[in-house]
């Protein structure tokens, strides 16, 4: 009878493979009620009521930071415009039309006047 002279690994040992199936459970993130209903829900509601005029003050602002002030995100943000019309965030368009206006006024040519 020959022995086993390797020494055992160090730490605890293995153990056995369990024949049931353990569950585990992940907490879900606590979500206040406020009148009997979820800030979710209440938030979704708020978000559906959205329109165009609710919207276009922030057009100058990039979509990032228009979300953060609507307190909404950027997701949901997205979703209003396409419902309400708006296929593109219009803040690059602006921000170019602000720089071309500043450009004109700058080099004199800025003078609006109508020729009739």
């Amino acid at each position: 009878m020959q022995r086993n002279t390797e020494p055992e690994p160090a730490g605890p040992s293995p153990s056995p493979p369990s024949n049931t199936m353990e569950l585990q459970v992940q907490p879900q993130p606590f979500q206040p009620v406020v009148a009997g209903r979820s800030v979710l829900a209440l938030q979704r509601e708020r978000t559906r009521k959205m329109q165009f005029h609710d919207i276009a003050p922030y057009f100058h602002l990039p979509i990032v930071e228009a979300a953060e002030k609507l307190d909404i995100c950027t997701t949901v943000l997205k979703g209003i415009c396409r419902r309400v019309g708006v296929q593109r965030w219009p803040h690059r368009k602006v921000k170019k039309i602000d720089r071309q206006i500043t450009k004109l006024m700058r080099s004199g040519n800025g003078v609006w006047e109508r020729n009739e």
